[in-house]
Parts: C-alpha cells; sequence; structure tokens
C-alpha cells in the first residue's frame, strides 16, 4: 500500500509538473501569439518557436505514452523538465531580447522616417525654388529673345533700307554713265561722219593741190 501510494504521489506530481509545464506552454503561445500580432518581423523567430513548442509537445505526448515506464524514466523526466524549465527561460530571455531590439529598430525605424520625411520637405523646397528660379530665367530669356527679335528685325529694315538707297544711287549712276556714253559715241559717231565727208569733198581738190606741188618741183 505504501508503495502504491508512493507511485501514485510520484504520478501526481509528475501530473501537477506537466499541468504546469502546459499551463506554461499555454502562457507562451498566449506570449507567441501577441508578439505575432504585435511584431511582423518577429514571425521567423515565432516559426522557430513554434517549432519548438511542436517538440516539446510531442515529447509531452512520448512522455504520457511512456508513463508505464515511469519507474526507471522518472529522474530522467525530472531531468528533462529541468532542461525545459531552463529551455523555456531561455526563449522567455531570448523573446524579452528580440522584443527590446525590435522596439529598438522601430524607434530607429521612425527616426529614419522623419529624417526622410524632413529631407523629402527640404527637397520639395528646394524643388520649387528651383523651379521658381527656371520660370524666372525663362521669363527673362523669351524678354531677351523678343528683345533680340526687335532689335534683328529693326537692323534688317534698316539694312534693307540702306541697300535700297545704295541701290537706287547705283541705278542712278548706271544711267548717268549710259547717257554719257551714249552722248560720247554720239560725238564720235559725228566727228567720223564728218571726217569722211570732208575726205570725200576734198579729195579732188588735194589731187589738185598735189600736182601743182609735183609740177612745181619738177621746175
Amino acid at each position: 500500500m505504501v508503495y502504491q501510494m508512493t507511485e501514485q504521489q510520484q504520478l501526481t506530481k509528475i501530473l501537477t509538473l506537466l499541468e504546469q509545464a502546459n499551463s506554461r506552454l499555454d502562457k507562451l503561445d498566449q506570449d507567441f501569439q501577441n508578439t505575432n500580432q504585435r511584431m511582423e518581423r518577429m514571425e521567423k523567430d515565432a516559426k522557430e518557436t513554434n517549432q519548438r513548442m511542436e517538440r516539446i509537445e510531442q515529447n509531452a505526448q512520448e512522455t504520457n505514452q511512456r508513463m508505464e515506464r515511469i519507474e526507471q524514466n522518472a529522474q530522467e523526466t525530472n531531468q528533462r523538465m529541468e532542461r525545459m524549465e531552463q529551455n523555456l527561460q531561455e526563449t522567455n530571455q531570448r523573446m524579452e531580447r528580440n522584443a527590446q531590439e525590435t522596439n529598438q529598430r522601430m524607434e530607429r525605424m521612425e527616426q529614419n522616417l522623419q529624417e526622410t520625411n524632413q529631407r523629402m520637405e527640404r527637397n520639395a523646397q528646394e524643388t520649387n525654388q528651383r523651379m521658381e528660379r527656371m520660370e524666372q530665367n525663362l521669363q527673362e530669356t523669351n524678354q531677351r529673345m523678343e528683345q533680340n527679335l526687335q532689335e534683328t528685325n529693326q537692323r534688317m529694315e534698316r539694312n534693307l533700307q540702306e541697300t535700297n538707297q545704295r541701290i537706287e544711287q547705283e541705278v542712278k549712276r548706271w544711267d548717268e554713265r549710259f547717257f554719257q556714253l551714249v552722248k560720247e559715241q554720239g560725238q564720235t559717231a559725228r566727228t567720223i561722219i564728218i571726217a569722211a565727208a570732208s575726205v570725200v569733198v576734198l579729195s579732188p581738190v588735194l589731187g589738185t593741190v598735189v600736182d601743182l606741188v609735183s609740177r612745181l618741183a619738177s621746175r
């Protein structure tokens, strides 16, 4: 009877330990779910812990199946439970560390977002200022182009007027030269005609004069 009571007590102790372990595992599941809802980037770690928890559950099932051998494996199960508690403590510590790291990362990300927003605002202001300067430059260039076009048009008109005047003057000069050449050609033609007529008229007189001169010379 005493031996049976000790076995029952050991069984109850083991069951209580298992229940405590199960309750702890349930709490850990809840903690994992909460952390998964809060942290999207810790899914990998949560998956690994879930896999570990599944392994632990498999070990618990195996221990339940091996309850018939509890007398031999009681010490081993106690040791395993201690190891499991250590592992749970380590996992809790790791989870706390990961939570702190994720919080730090979130703070850094918020700071980076604020800095990027400030930089974007600065860039937007600079781009707006540059666009305003470009618009001013475009207006100035358009005004300069219009002034240059007006000046060039005025210069072209002046040059056209000057060239027209020069052409008119040259035409007048060439007309005067042409009239002078016509006059000179008319005068030369008159002199030629007069000389030819005088030669024709005076040729017999000259012939007689030559005869007289020759006779006088012979005498």
